[in-house]
């Protein structure tokens, strides 16, 4: 491989690195900052959380179109005039910033935000080859837990400050920052003609690839399952600041700044996900093993919220890096798993959709439940542990159907 094929692959990577982290803190920094916007407009859960319904809302009907049109589109310079756009909006919520406004930026930036995953996947298969995109997929998705840390911080660094907007304004120039650099690097690679690595019999041989009859099994559970794992991540990660602050004695500057914990401890998740898929090669039995977990844990925490704040702490943490991998699993691999079997940007912003719609409906049923409950937390605490117990049943289901189904090829094939 030449060295500056070398560089430009690196460059291509870290360049999505850079804007899937920096279009994580857009997404994440409203409701970083929602305990804040709420004690400001004295407002109620529901209205605080409906701009995140709304955006999440919008962005899943975004993947579902680009599941279609995603192959049929420049999607470089479709990416580039929807990332302009959603930076200065986000630009702008520093000068002007009443509720409906706020709701009206995330609503717009559902749109927008669209092609930042399954647009990247799609480009970098055009530079990298399977195995290398498990790698650099790897490294893509620490952005996620990056990017909502960051989100948290510089929330955190704004609350301190007295002015929560100064976040977005910080975040908006960022991600201008981050776009230019990434359309910039693409061309140079398109234009030097990089094209992916040729793998060895050996390589292939160690790849995870599941047969065609699995294939689509896997990839109906993962869509259905996403939705479910998703809502119990996006749970915590909008509403950690808030349970904090409702259970304990402590500040909205600190409840953010042990928020940021979350998304960084959770990293472990992916980097199990791609361990255990090489070790077991079966994604179905890592999916009931994880689901098993999350619903152990998830009925714990109904119990022992309260009691102390370093043990609540801990079981959301492992309750994250649980869901991180089984989401991970989902969103990043299944979509180069059956590659060979379906377009790898359309798989991806289906299962994309299918988050996005969990994401999009999680703050509104969690606020949901708090205003009738009476603040109960947890009465929410049980109703997602039953959310989790639906997530078990779903792998399991599909885990034996996938069994049945591929004893009976097997003995289709034994009487050829």
């Amino acid at each position: 491989m030449a060295k500056s094929d070398r560089k430009l692959r690196f460059g291509v990577v870290f360049a999505a690195w850079f804007l899937y982290t920096l279009s994580i803190c857009l997404k994440m920094v409203y409701s970083s900052s929602m305990a804040a916007v709420k004690v400001e407009y004295e407002a109620s859960n529901l209205i605080t959380s409906l701009p995140i319904t709304i955006h999440y809302v919008l962005y899943a009907g975004i993947q579902f179109a680009l599941a279609y049109f995603v192959t049929k589109i420049n999607i470089k310079r479709y990416m580039a005039i929807n990332f302009v756009v959603a930076g200065v909006s986000f630009i702008s919520v520093f000068f002007y910033s009443p509720v409906w406004y706020i709701g009206f930026v995330l609503a717009l930036n559902g749109i927008t935000l669209g092609p930042v995953w399954c647009g990247s996947i799609l480009i970098m298969t055009k530079f990298f080859s399977k195995s290398a995109m498990k790698k650099a997929l790897l490294f893509v998705t620490s952005g996620f837990s990056i990017g909502s840390a960051m989100s948290f911080g510089i929330s955190s660094l704004a609350i301190s400050l007295g002015n929560w907007r100064i976040s977005f304004l910080i975040v908006g120039l960022a991600f201008l920052v981050a776009t230019v650099y990434y359309l910039y690097i693409v061309t140079a690679a398109e234009k030097a003609g990089v094209k992916p690595e040729e793998e060895s019999p050996a390589v292939q041989k160690e790849t995870y690839k599941p047969s065609r009859v699995s294939a689509k099994n896997l990839l109906y559970m993962s869509i259905i399952a996403t939705f479910f794992g998703s809502m119990l991540y996006y749970g915590f990660t909008h509403w950690l600041p808030t349970i904090l602050l409702d259970n304990f004695d402590i500040s909205t500057v600190k409840a953010t700044l042990v928020s940021t914990l979350f998304p960084t401890v959770v990293y472990i998740g992916p980097i199990l996900a791609t361990l255990l898929v090489d070790k077991v090669k079966d994604d179905f039995k890592i999916c009931v093993v994880s689901s098993i977990a999350i619903s152990v844990f998830g009925l714990i925490l109904a119990f022992v919220f309260k009691l102390n704040i370093v043990l609540t702490v801990a079981v959301i943490l492992v309750l994250g890096v649980l869901l991180r991998l089984i989401n991970n699993l989902f969103a990043s691999l299944v979509p180069i798993h059956v590659k060979d079997y379906v377009n790898a940007g359309t798989t991806s912003a289906v299962l994309n959709a299918s988050a996005c719609l969990s994401a999009a409906l999680s703050p509104f049923l969690i606020s949901l439940v708090l205003d009738a409950s009476g603040n109960d937390w947890q009465v929410l605490f049980f109703v997602l542990f039953g959310v989790a117990i639906v997530l078990l049943l779903i792998c399991g289901g599909f885990t034996a159907l996938d069994i049945v189904k591929r004893k009976k090829a097997q003995n289709a094939r034994n009487n050829d």
